[in-house]
């Protein structure tokens, strides 16, 4: 039998329930904040394309982001990535992704570490790629990146990794903005 003793008793303790799962430290937001577009991409003849864009969000030190290179074919290869890390402090950043090489028959993978710095507008690090197929690219499997912010791109907050993961097409702000 419910009396008003034992409802008082009953709020009570559902107050308390709720005031310890507030202060346990776990994040109140995973909110998704861009930190912003980086890329160096040469083209020599409108069929040929070289180079690399990196895009980032972060959510305190866990950073979520996109690859994309281009060695030789027009159209870029991507991999998106949603297990990095990232120092706010010192710049620090650091992510593993897969790259899908769509355009060979059949489709090849192609996986890489990157480990750099974000220094005002400027990412900076290496690419490590592994794999019988890093022979082809840098030294040792190991390309140099200098890619400087893209400033004319806009990019969208996202509530949670969830939903970035549900829109690979529209991160952008503004659909003008979006790289070329």
């Amino acid at each position: 039998m419910i009396n008003s003793r034992n409802l008082s008793l009953l709020f009570c303790l559902i107050l308390q329930l709720f005031s310890i799962s507030q202060s346990r430290g776990e994040p109140r937001s995973n909110i998704l904040q861009p930190i912003g577009l980086y890329q160096h991409v040469e083209g020599d003849d409108g069929e040929h394309a070289y180079g690399h864009r990196i895009i980032l969000w972060h959510s305190g030190t866990q950073l979520i982001g996109q690859l994309t290179m281009w060695d030789a074919n027009i159209e870029g290869q991507s991999g998106d990535f949603s297990d990095g890390s990232f120092d706010p402090k010192s710049g620090a950043i650091k992510f593993r992704v897969t790259v899908e090489k769509g355009y060979l028959n059949p489709i090849e993978h192609l996986t890489g570490t990157f480990s750099g710095n974000l220094s005002g507008e400027l990412l900076t690090g290496s690419l490590k790629w592994e794999g019988e197929e890093s022979k082809f690219f840098g030294e040792g499997g190991v390309e140099q990146l200098k890619l400087p912010k893209d400033n004319e791109v806009s990019l969208r907050e996202f509530k949670d990794l969830k939903s970035w993961l549900a829109s690979p097409y529209d991160r952008f702000d503004d659909i003008k903005a979006e790289p070329k």
